[in-house]
């Protein structure tokens, strides 16, 4: 990590300017702020969310910080946070030396201190699901470091290294947790500058070439170039390695004012085109980039240095990394990693300062920003799909000082995040494509928050409630809000309906005192509350137990309100005598009601195949696991699923898997789609090209040609078209199942007319074919 002098753009004149601004703001009466969002897109943001994390770099169980004292209770309470936090990818820091310092590539250590702490870290990230991007930080390739593989990055024996220890870890280990290598930490400010861009790139030509010649290429996917901040050199990076890497990744430490958008003048001063720049470019200079992910893998405060941040323990920095998150969600970046998730000594004894949490001499005490990032990263869930809001993306969303961004959820449920970095409150008007099924949680994050919940790393939800589209929120000044869409279980809830105990009540059920109203659900959760001075009964439009009216004993009242198949309400009511009307009247939902749902299975064309569910029923509880089985009649094969929701109509979700499993939380329409086979079906471990006569394709009539294969193994097939000078043109991969016909579409109207050699590997298959492109 590095934060480099031209990501430091807060001055003293912005400085002024911003208080200016906040001042007039906090003048002004409360605005109202629209917003629209739009239909959930994986087109628009190029595939689903992989969620937000943090570094979390092996380092606990290694020399430096266990002559601190740190112990398993420690490390205890490090991974109980992070589970709770429900983080679902994090950057890993490695270093080839710490495993081999043999430049034989002979002698390997996996026993030392460092490497166990690397084991113990994931273990932690495979038992829990947390994807890691696996980083090695290439000093152990660079003469300046002391101990070292090699002199230089692009020495073919530390790509060597790095594919045999990838194998070590992800094959013989099981750690397939480890999703994403990067290697060089920062390049543009250290291997580039040390040696060359040649060197460089080199070495990623390197590493993607050992990791192929050990068939383990497609156990992890290829990332860079872990951009500093140098914006050419990731422009250049794109152009060049295209068809080498699978995802692209970088670095941005914002300034407080460039997330607020306060003190700014110019669009391009904010972070939102700081962010989805990358998408624009990738889709530029890379033909396949559509279908590649771009990772924001770390991201904090700006004006920060190496080791510490000046405003790491204040709530400024929580609001900044709260509207830093928001704002990402409605960008094109598919996921964000935060410097990081607790202060740590590093390996060479020097004390990162810039955690969620602090180090052991205090506690391991929570710092302001742990209540809006745990929120992020529990209620922004990995497989989320993006929504545009008010338009943007494409365009740009404006100088505005307020932020909403919407998710649909793996679930079908919905997430909203809000930010308001005024000193104002203000009301958001918020405008869903369709409306929330079941109950929507609230919590909410301010300048009050850490005071009150500083030991709580999940700050607790402020009210549940039932919704429709349109919201209509108050938002405080310089706060943070979710509102999480929570699905019930199937089983019935009680809602309990409780009166505080409160001294001197009467026990026949008719007494005046202050008290307190709360609704709770099943699990304890609150669902509102109210508080006066009142005489209170108890009734409501549904199957309250009786009496209606609840004697007190020892100083509280309580009643049982079942929950029916439709709303009903609950009061505490004024009712003797010469006292003030004061009714509070709670809606409670229908939530916890059994729901059943239809799914509706469709062929396309209806002679193509047949289609069938397992367990099969008219209709199905909400939560309910069901096998879809596409069949295709002789003549045909099946293609794909479209599965359409009932919520979402103009979004439905393609798969290739046959058979595949649905879970069902709504309304589905399943349809298998059918295609003529060309030929008779393809035998274990067969491969045709198709498209083209005798494996000629005309390019001017379609330049679409499809390489079908059936795999004689389950796993990756790779694809890769050369020239006849031996040029790689094209490569693609794709992973299934044995035994089912699968394809892998080649487009070659860029390609000029000739011979090309079409190599497929992998999934059982290991051949060559030949195809000529006429004009």
């Amino acid at each position: 990590m590095r934060i480099s002098a031209g990501d430091r753009r807060m001055t003293d004149i912005r400085h002024v300017c911003a208080a200016v601004l906040a001042v007039c703001m906090a003048a002004a009466p409360a605005p109202a702020v629209d917003f629209v969002v739009g239909q959930p897109s994986t087109a628009t943001f190029h595939g689903t969310f992989g969620g937000f994390g943090a570094e979390w770099d092996p380092m606990f169980w290694n020399t430096y910080n266990q002559s601190q004292g740190c112990t398993q209770s420690d490390w205890d309470l490090i991974v109980s946070r992070v589970v709770q936090m429900r983080v679902p990818i994090v950057r890993m820091m490695f270093q080839v030396y710490w495993c081999c310092t043999d430049p034989n590539l002979a002698t390997w250590n996996w026993t030392s201190a460092q490497m166990q702490s690397v084991f113990r870290y994931l273990d932690v990230c495979q038992a829990n699901g947390i994807d890691v991007v696996f980083t090695d930080w290439g000093w152990g390739a660079q003469r300046w470091h002391n101990p070292r593989l090699v002199d230089s990055p692009d020495d073919i024996r530390f790509a060597r290294a790095i594919a045999m220890y990838l194998e070590e870890l992800i094959v013989n280990r099981g750690y397939t947790c480890i999703k994403y290598f990067v290697c060089g930490n920062e390049p543009d400010n250290e291997i580039v500058p040390r040696y060359s861009l040649d060197v460089y790139y080199r070495m990623y030509r390197n590493i993607h070439q050992e990791l192929t010649a050990r068939g383990i290429r497609h156990r992890v996917k290829l990332t860079g170039p872990d951009m500093g901040g140098q914006w050419d050199f990731f422009k250049n990076f794109i152009s060049s390695m295209h068809a080498v890497v699978d995802a692209y990744d970088f670095h941005r430490y914002s300034p407080f004012n460039e997330t607020s958008n306060i003190g700014i003048t110019y669009d391009y001063e904010a972070l939102w085109p700081m962010m989805d720049m990358w998408r624009s470019e990738v889709s530029a200079r890379d033909p396949a980039g559509a279908g590649k992910p771009i990772l924001l893998t770390e991201f904090g405060g700006g004006d920060g240095g190496t080791f510490t941040h000046p405003m790491i323990d204040t709530y400024d920095y929580a609001l900044h990394m709260a509207d830093y998150g928001t704002t990402l969600l409605t960008t094109r970046v598919n996921a964000a990693i935060a410097w990081c998730m607790h202060d740590t000594y590093l390996d060479w004894n020097q004390r990162m300062v810039w955690g969620v949490w602090r180090y052991k001499d205090a506690g391991w005490q929570l710092r302001p920003w742990a209540h809006p990032y745990a929120l992020l990263t529990r209620h922004a869930h990995r497989g989320s799909v993006q929504c545009p809001v008010n338009g943007s993306p494409p365009s740009h969303p404006g100088l505005t000082p307020y932020r909403c961004a919407a998710l649909r959820r793996p679930d079908g449920t919905w997430a909203v995040f809000l930010v308001n970095r005024t000193t104002a409150s203000a009301q958001f008007n918020v405008s869903l494509p369709y409306a929330p099924r079941y109950p929507v949680v609230q919590y909410v994050v301010d300048r009050n928050t850490y005071a009150r919940d500083a030991s709580t790393i999940i700050v607790p939800a402020v009210s549940t409630m039932a919704v429709g589209r349109n919201l209509s929120l108050m938002l405080g000044a310089s706060s943070f809000m979710v509102l999480s869409e929570t699905a019930v279980s199937s089983s019935v809830k009680r809602l309990a309906v409780t009166v505080s105990g409160v001294a001197g009540l009467l026990p026949d059920g008719v007494s005046t005192a202050a008290v307190t109203a709360t609704i709770t659900d099943g699990s304890g959760m609150i669902v509102a509350s109210a508080t006066d001075t009142v005489t209170f009964s108890v009734f409501g439009a549904g199957s309250i137990r009786p009496p209606v009216s609840v004697p007190a004993s020892g100083g509280s009242a309580s009643a049982v309100y079942q929950a029916g198949t439709s709303s009903g309400t609950v009061a505490i009511i004024a009712a003797a005598p010469g006292l003030i009307s004061a009714q509070y009247v709670f809606v409670v939902s229908s939530q916890g009601v059994q729901r059943h749902h239809t799914l509706t299975l469709k062929a396309e064309p209806p002679h193509g195949g047949t289609v069938a569910a397992s367990p099969p029923a008219a209709t199905y509880l909400t939560g309910t696991a069901v096998s879809l089985t596409a069949v295709a009649q002789p003549g045909y094969r099946f293609q794909t699923w479209s599965i359409i929701p009932a919520s979402s109509p103009l979004q439905p979700q393609l798969s290739a898997v046959n058979p595949m499993e649905v879970l069902i939380t709504e309304d589905l329409e399943a349809t298998a789609v059918f295609v003529p086979a060309e030929g008779a079906d393809l035998s274990s471990g067969e491969v045709r090209i198709i498209g083209g006569a005798r494996g000629y394709i005309n390019a001017a009539v379609n330049p679409n040609a499809a390489i079908r294969f059936r795999r004689a193994a389950a796993g990756k097939v790779t694809v890769r078209i050369y020239d006849l000078r031996g040029r790689l043109v094209l490569e693609k991969n794709k992973d299934g199942p044995a035994g089912i016909d699968d394809d892998i579409v080649w487009n070659a109207a860029e390609l000029p007319a000739g011979m090309y050699i079409v190599r497929i590997d992998g999934g059982g298959i290991e051949t060559t074919r030949r195809a000529v492109i006429l004009r």
